[in-house]
């Protein structure tokens, strides 16, 4: 729905808004995370008779598969981002609310060539690494052989979940502050998507939590 209004409404104020721009981004991200993961992390794993006819195809390197993997996890690092932008910019329309909009139209270009190649930095591994099929659960998942030993997945999310976990806590704190010392009238303007920029991220600090124990195994490993 809020996708919809961003692009097919007449209302210039929703595609000039770096709010709704970044927003927007996240959500269509977010779509592809859903489906790519219904249509194929999931139909392989749990539709077990699938594999033996998909199966042979994937046993030598397949570019589909690396793909794949590696759009998955930008996806993911892109997500990461998007939220600590989103924070940010919620923190500075409270905080700034007179010279907010000015400031993000001078930024905007580099705030979005921050959000697409950030997520580079989760990813270059995967880039120059071999992708491969992995047997799981009767299934198969997508794994990978890594080039530098080091820079594994887990080590890379977790860098980037505590880094921006931290941003949201700061920029969220100072939100609610502002709001709670701002004037009547400007809190109705601002609690809604302040809520719902509150709410995202308490998504992402869930994904974040669960991200410390794949970590944890690997280490072990």
């Amino acid at each position: 729905m809020i996708l919809r209004v961003f692009i097919f409404s007449k209302n210039k104020a929703f595609r000039e808004s770096q709010f709704f721009v970044i927003y927007a981004a996240d959500l269509i991200v977010g779509i592809y995370m859903s489906l790519s993961e219904i249509l194929i992390g999931r139909l392989f794993i749990y539709i077990t008779p699938l594999c033996p006819i998909i199966g042979p195809y994937f046993f030598t390197p397949s570019i589909f598969l690396k793909i794949y993997f590696t759009l998955s996890h930008y996806a993911q690092g892109f997500k990461t981002i998007s939220q600590v932008l989103l924070s940010l910019n919620r923190m500075t329309s409270v905080v700034f609310p007179v010279t907010c909009y000015k400031s993000w139209k001078n930024i905007q270009t580099p705030s979005m060539i921050v959000l697409f190649v950030m997520p580079v930095g989760v990813i270059w591994n995967i880039i120059i690494s071999r992708v491969y099929v992995n047997p799981s659960s009767g299934g198969f998942s997508v794994n990978y052989i890594k080039k530098v030993e080091w820079a594994s997945l887990s080590k890379l999310h977790l860098a980037y979940f505590i880094f921006s976990l931290t941003m949201i806590i700061i920029f969220s704190g100072i939100t609610l502050y502002g709001l709670f010392v701002m004037k009547t009238r400007m809190k109705k303007a601002e609690t809604s998507i302040t809520v719902a920029t509150m709410v995202i991220s308490v998504e992402f600090s869930s994904l974040a939590m669960f991200q410390v124990d794949p970590y944890r195994s690997e280490q072990e490993n």
